[in-house]
């Protein structure tokens, strides 16, 4: 791979898990990440290995629920600190507003009629409070995702599972999206806002299938779509709020508010898609993990023609040991290189977590917290005799760091 010789500058950088569902409920317990990583605790040593591998940005998010544990009152007073420290370590903070989650006050979560502006405000109060350390912001990481688990998988608040309810949650989400962005403009003007989804690739031997597929994919957009009021009658997004219960009406006033993103960032992993069969009784079957790093170029063309914005790979890793996150590093940052190559503005890539982070599922079950320790990132982590989750060192940490030092992508 040849040194990166690019008119467009090349961020290099990773990312901190930070999902944030701290609502109980009956067979699900509360999920924030910072608490079971003991990010909390150790979040200056966490900032002092990110510091070390030579990387520049950071993708990272307080939690919302406790920033704000009342709607008219803010304790700032952990984010101070870590914001402080990741200036003085020189990393830069590209800031989750919202990583899934909403805070306990807020009964009906993202359904709640006053969630968009609630979210403003939330916003605003924060751009406010940190104008001279935060400059990058993702208003809501993955609204997509966000859409799904809420609104049809009935795993996190308001636990709703209908498809009509997911079409509802979607305009809700990019209402709160595009007054995040008007309230974080007026006082940032120099803010660079960052679109972050999870893209999908379904490829398959049958062509009959094409079609569809198509539709899938453009179907991850839609949240993209509808913010920047870019989406027209004749897209399956349009339709698809159509069938399950939006009236044309509706969707008009939320792209008549169309709030334009800066970057948009690319969310893709083994499992991001996968090879598609449709069997004689027309069902579709998906082979997970089919994906190799190299679909990155094609995920990377994709979200181009669709965009035609600076793309970043703000998420990526492999549920592998640390061969194989080795390979799916080598592959994935080819496919960047390729992609720069041909002239896309392809301008940075985050290896996401950085360290272990704990699985969603540890929500969903009763297994002891250590069971659920997911290995994706550059650092391992173990919890010791005394329970404490300690951060292992292995060679990838070193791969990463070469990288990084001979500018490759």
């Amino acid at each position: 791979m040849k040194h990166l010789e690019h008119p467009f500058p090349f961020i290099w950088a990773v990312g901190i898990e930070n999902t944030f569902i701290p609502h109980a409920r009956e067979g699900m317990r509360p999920l924030d990440e910072f608490n079971l990583t003991q990010h909390y605790e150790f979040w200056r040593e966490d900032l002092e290995r990110v510091a070390s591998l030579g990387v520049s940005h950071l993708r990272w998010g307080p939690p919302w629920y406790q920033v704000q544990p009342g709607p008219n009152s803010f304790d700032w007073r952990w984010t101070d600190q870590v914001l402080e420290y990741m200036h003085l370590k020189k990393l830069t903070p590209i800031l989750d507003l919202i990583h899934y989650g909403t805070p306990l006050w807020l009964e009906q979560g993202f359904d709640d009629p006053d969630y968009p502006a609630y979210v403003a405000d939330y916003a605003a109060a924060f751009a406010e409070r940190y104008r001279d350390l935060v400059r990058y912001y993702t208003p809501l990481n993955e609204p997509m995702i966000t859409a799904e688990y809420c609104g049809k998988l009935g795993q996190w608040p308001p636990y709703l599972v209908e498809e009509n309810r997911q079409a509802h949650l979607i305009l809700q989400l990019v209402r709160g999206q595009q007054l995040t962005m008007q309230r974080l403009r007026a006082i940032v003007p120099s803010c660079v806002l960052v679109a972050v989804e999870a893209l999908s690739w379904f490829y398959s031997a049958q062509r009959s299938l094409q079609a569809n597929l198509d539709n899938w994919l453009d179907l991850r957009f839609l949240s993209f779509d509808l913010v920047t009021g870019q989406l027209t009658p004749d897209q399956s997004g349009y339709q698809y709020l159509l069938t399950h219960g939006s009236n044309p009406a509706e969707i008009e006033r939320v792209l008549a508010q169309a709030q334009p993103f800066d970057w948009f960032g690319v969310n893709f992993y083994p499992w991001s898609g996968g090879k598609v069969r449709q069997d004689a009784a027309g069902n579709y079957h998906i082979k997970r993990n089919s994906l190799i790093g190299q679909h990155l170029e094609c995920v990377l063309q994709l979200a181009y023609q669709k965009t035609r914005l600076p793309l970043m790979v703000t998420e990526t890793s492999a549920k592998r040991d640390q061969t194989g996150r080795a390979r799916w590093m080598a592959e994935t940052l080819a496919a960047v290189h390729d992609c720069r190559s041909a002239g896309m503005p392809v301008i940075g890539y985050t290896w996401f977590p950085v360290f272990s982070m704990i699985d969603w599922l540890y929500r969903l079950d009763r297994r002891p917290l250590a069971k659920h320790l997911l290995h994706l990132g550059l650092w391992d982590c173990r919890f010791d005799a005394a329970n404490i989750l300690q951060r292992h060192e292995p060679p990838l940490v070193a791969e990463y760091r070469r990288y990084l030092s001979h500018n490759l992508s």
